[in-house]
């Protein structure tokens, strides 16, 4: 164990010591169990923060929110584009650093709720239009439609609420960073390099390259550190940087075939183009399956299954997971030296989950597990 983990593994496991070393939460069982610790560190995140969740609940679930209730397309569309468990992952990052700040818990939970209808739900919407893999104009209409009146009923629920006011900025910046970022997604995402070296590889992941979509860690430290009434370093914001380059080197491993089939470079392709001897195989590979329109049929399945079998060759999905476990590893030390370990026990959560991901990952040679078998929240949100 090199200094950078021993040092946070060492705050971890401080952290755990401190809130009563509960059995199922040793960091020690990522090495063994990655599995259980995750399923343990979702229930303890979900009984800790049930007042939250419950609130966000009540206010954005579709068949609780009230917003536009009068405009059936409106309440519909809610629905379709309501995705639970994505959304309460994406606030767990608020809820661990708010409490880590010692936010007041209604102020905390309000801002939850304005994430959810200003970024959350309508993002989803953004995502799907986005992801459209062939031109569809009426749902692609309707997807945007639907993001822009969802992302305009969260902002008037913040302008009503003096306390919020303040993260309005924050969210919708979030908004056009996220747009930004799909948009030139969108522009190169079928695009193959004609040459790849090891820094095309640094680029990648330093530059503004998809891996940075996931705007939302860097959000949950800004928001929490201003309903605390204070502003974030950058130094510490930094740590939402990490923390989405890591999510989406794992998401890159654990949906290969996928984006493979959709034409999306990603790591995993690009360190084997630069590092495999079978470049060439793999560009004629990647030539025949890299299309939307072959994306489910047969020869593209078989396709993706060579490609699979080369990126394996070339270690390049246990590439990409080295790349985000150093990526966590930098986020760790950022939470190292601002906490005491005493107020960070569920930032350690958060952090180690992704790293017992990663560990799940490697021991099933970097395969997900069957969608059934994944830790869920328990119907939370």
């Amino acid at each position: 164990m090199n200094g950078s983990q021993s040092d946070w593994m060492n705050f971890a496991a401080e952290a755990w010591r401190i809130v009563g070393h509960p059995a199922a939460l040793d960091p020690e069982i990522i090495r063994t169990n990655p599995l259980d610790y995750d399923r343990a560190c979702l229930k303890w995140l979900e009984s800790h923060f049930k007042r939250v969740f419950a609130l966000v609940r009540e206010i954005v679930h579709p068949y609780h929110m009230s917003l536009h209730q009068d405009r059936q397309w409106f309440s519909t569309n809610w629905k379709q584009f309501y995705r639970g468990v994505p959304l309460w992952r994406q606030l767990v990052p608020f809820v661990a650093w708010g409490s880590a700040l010692k936010n007041d818990e209604a102020v905390l939970a309000e801002s939850c709720v304005a994430y959810a209808l200003v970024v959350g739900v309508s993002g989803t919407a953004v995502d799907q239009a986005t992801d459209l893999s062939t031109p569809q104009a009426t749902a692609l209409v309707d997807s945007l439609t639907f993001a822009i009146m969802a992302l305009l009923a969260g902002v008037e629920r913040i302008t009503n609420s003096s306390r919020l006011l303040r993260l309005l900025p924050l969210y919708t910046r979030q908004i056009a960073e996220m747009l930004e970022l799909q948009a030139s997604e969108n522009r190169s995402r079928y695009v193959l390099p004609e040459h790849v070296d090891r820094a095309s590889l640094e680029a990648y992941c330093a530059g503004p390259s998809r891996l940075g979509v996931a705007i939302f860690f860097r959000l949950a430290v800004e928001s929490a550190f201003l309903n605390a009434g204070l502003v974030a370093d950058p130094s510490v914001t930094a740590w939402g940087e990490h923390m989405s380059r890591a999510r989406q080197l794992t998401d890159e491993i654990v949906d290969v075939c996928d984006d493979v089939r959709c034409g999306l470079t990603t790591f995993p392709v690009l360190h084997a183009l630069a590092a495999s001897s079978n470049v060439d195989r793999l560009k004629v590979a990647l030539a025949a399956v890299c299309s939307p329109a072959k994306a489910n049929n047969l020869a593209g399945t078989e396709g993706c299954r060579q490609i699979l079998s080369l990126l394996t060759l070339s270690n390049s999905l246990a590439a990409a997971g080295e790349k985000a476990w150093s990526y966590l590893l930098e986020a760790g030390l950022i939470i190292v030296a601002q906490f005491e370990p005493a107020e960070a026990f569920p930032l350690t959560l958060l952090m180690n989950q992704r790293f017992a991901h990663l560990e799940r990952l490697r021991r099933r040679n970097w395969e997900e597990l069957p969608i059934a078998e994944i830790p869920q929240p328990i119907g939370l949100l």
